[in-house]
């Protein structure tokens, strides 16, 4: 059923009797939707101050550098002083807000929540398997040239200890991004975090060998140290990145 709303002539537009009765129904709903607004500006307005936040290099030029600009147009009054740091610095001591760190926890009087959760798995371009084979177990590693993380036995089950020591790596580094792209230029089977390698798994540009051998997960974690009342700055921002942890093109 069609109900007409507007009388409209070439120099006149005017509601109906019907339109009158449903502008005025929906005014409530529409003074609702202005006041709803209202807030949300206001509080993003009220959501001032500045957080001081360490983290692994990684973490920021990866995963924070993308969705931050969405945040920083949110919340334009919140100002930012990030160190890109390995180290676990004391966060009261330096005044740091905020800081993401991964594996295991220090110390217990940190308030910590976990971002997310990862494997170290075994990659190669299509061309150096091609060229060199593919490694069935641990100690095979040892033919091919070797690409591992700082601490790289950290990463095996207890079982696997005595044939992981074996490998010998022909390049060692701290840095994730820096080993997988020392693997994506063919020179070799680097160690790196699956969730660092989506893109490159999904386009073909890596491959994953060693797919029955157990390593461990590595979690990482929001953390900050325990207060009673943390500042609405440091709430918001821990619960988008917390939000855009279900966003898969990101974790």
């Amino acid at each position: 059923m069609q109900v007409r709303l507007l009388n409209r002539s070439t120099r006149k537009l005017s509601l109906t009797f019907a339109g009158e009765q449903f502008f005025k129904s929906s005014l409530p709903l529409i003074n609702q939707l202005q006041n709803a607004h209202s807030e949300v500006l206001e509080l993003n307005e009220k959501i001032k101050g500045s957080l001081k936040i360490t983290m692994p290099y990684e973490f920021g030029s990866y995963f924070l550098s993308y969705f931050m600009p969405e945040f920083m147009e949110t919340y334009p009054d919140i100002r930012f002083d990030i160190d890109f740091s390995y180290e676990n610095k004391d966060l009261i001591e330096e005044g740091f807000d905020l800081a993401v760190r991964v594996g295991e926890l220090d110390d217990s009087t940190y308030v910590a929540k976990k971002i997310l959760t990862s494997t170290i798995g075994f990659y190669a371009t299509k061309k150096y398997i091609q060229t060199h084979g593919t490694p069935h177990t641990l100690a095979e590693l040892n033919q091919h040239q070797r690409v591992m993380p700082t601490n790289y036995a950290n990463f095996i089950h207890a079982e696997q200890r005595q044939d992981y020591s074996q490998v010998k790596p022909n390049l060692i580094s701290n840095s994730i991004l820096f080993n997988k792209r020392i693997c994506m230029a063919g020179i070799g089977i680097a160690g790196v975090a699956d969730v660092f390698c989506i893109d490159e798994l999904e386009s073909g540009q890596l491959v994953k060998v060693l797919l029955n051998e157990r390593l461990k997960t590595v979690n990482l974690y929001l953390v900050y140290p325990s207060r009673s009342h943390p500042s609405k700055a440091l709430k918001v921002f821990n619960e988008f990145i917390l939000n855009k942890a279900n966003d898969p093109r990101f974790f």
